[in-house]
């Protein structure tokens, strides 16, 4: 697992512990951790789909 993919599930687990609050520092942390692990994801697909597009163009100029 990754070292944001385990941040973002601790700090779910003490905002879930400490009865889910709206505001404060664990829900600063939880949401904060959140997001960083989705960005990452996000760029993730995003050089996948890139590398994809890529490929594809290139296969497609050979042909031409």
């Amino acid at each position: 697992m990754g070292e944001l993919k385990e941040r973002s599930i601790a700090s779910c687990k003490l905002w879930k512990d400490s009865g889910r609050p709206r505001s404060g520092r664990v829900s600063q942390r939880h949401r904060s951790d959140k997001l960083a692990y989705r960005q990452q994801q996000r760029n993730k697909m995003e050089t996948y789909t890139n590398e994809l597009h890529e490929a594809l163009l290139h296969k497609l100029e050979v042909k031409l």
